[in-house]
């Protein structure tokens, strides 16, 4: 049974800054520490929502930007500035002996090139925590989100937008 997103948000919201557990071992510095809670857009400005139903193997990608410059104009994927170097990972959702979710072992990376565009690797369909860490003296601040991954991730991609530091 899959568990429903708001409650899985809810619980990450929780952890991602404390310790936790990984699939493998004893409890850690969650992935998630340091990083803020972000919401992934699709090219068609929406939420992005997965299909119902099993979720099989598939990839995202998308674009890595920075907000426009205040008294620059409008903040739009056409005038923002690209963010180089941004390092993208996915760790797996999984459920936990107390009910709750924690990360298992790192799926995959990527990292975005010149322009801030990157195309994640396939991995297996379900549930995932998203990173997004920009190099150290970019002047941005790295966030996280959730998504399920799927066959047709891919069709609509993100835009991602990291804030200042």
């Amino acid at each position: 049974m899959r568990t429903p997103r708001r409650a899985l948000l809810a619980v990450l919201t929780a952890v991602a800054i404390t310790a936790c557990q990984d699939a493998t071992g004893p409890a850690e510095r969650s992935p998630l520490a340091g990083l803020v809670l972000g919401s992934p857009q699709d090219s068609s400005g929406n939420p992005v929502t997965p299909p119902t139903g099993e979720l099989s193997p598939g990839y995202f990608r998308g674009t890595v930007r920075g907000p426009n410059a205040p008294g620059t104009g409008g903040d739009t994927l056409a005038t923002s500035p690209r963010i180089a170097g941004v390092i993208v990972r996915a760790f797996p959702l999984t459920a936990n002996t107390t009910g709750g979710m924690q990360l298992g072992e790192m799926a995959g990376q990527t990292t975005t090139d010149a322009q801030g565009q990157f195309t994640f690797p396939t991995i297996p369909g379900g549930d995932y925590a998203v990173t997004f860490t920009p190099p150290a003296a970019s002047g941005y601040q790295g966030i996280w989100v959730t998504t399920a991954v799927h066959a047709t991730s891919h069709d609509f991609p993100w835009w991602v937008t990291l804030p200042r530091s």
